[in-house]
């Protein structure tokens, strides 16, 4: 009879162990989308030509995942899905050079060296989620997004 108590017992922590851990991991990617340097990245890959900002996602994505093949791989498939949604407002381009300035300067922030550092632990699966929803946040245009496809199938292969 303790026996059958105790199994049940056993049962029920570690079910809800696992149901605790995606609120754990939403909660520090929300975090992480809150940082200052996080919120710059995003404004500025959101500006310049659809080229300019698929390229600086490319970028991101491979800093994010270490070029980890299996990762890019898996990102396309999800946008091959249907993983962007259509964009509400299309943002103002800017001057060729102003973007890659600015991915420079963000590229040197602890923050966003923190982000790669987090993410760099976690599963692809989490990495791919986050870089989606990421891109998602960005309201690109959408010959940004046919041309991030192509970008992925090409640089992450």
């Amino acid at each position: 009879m303790k026996e059958k108590v105790l199994r049940e017992m056993i049962r029920k922590q570690i079910k809800s162990s696992l149901t605790e851990a995606p609120d754990r991991i939403e909660k520090g990617l929300g975090k992480i989308e809150k940082m200052a340097s996080v919120k710059m990245l995003k404004r500025s890959l959101g500006q310049g030509t659809p080229a300019q900002q698929a390229s600086g996602l490319l970028k991101v994505v491979q800093a994010i995942s270490g070029d980890n093949p299996a990762t890019g791989k898996m990102l396309a498939r999800m946008l091959m899905k249907g993983g962007i949604s259509t964009p509400d407002a299309a943002p103002e381009p800017v001057e060729e050079g102003a973007l890659d300035n600015r991915q420079a300067r963000v590229d040197k922030t602890q923050a966003f060296q923190m982000l790669k550092k987090t993410l760099g632990s976690r599963p692809s699966t989490q990495q791919v989620d986050f870089v989606i929803k990421f891109i998602n946040d960005l309201g690109l245009k959408a010959s940004a997004k046919k041309r991030l496809m192509i970008q992925l199938r090409k640089g992450l292969e």
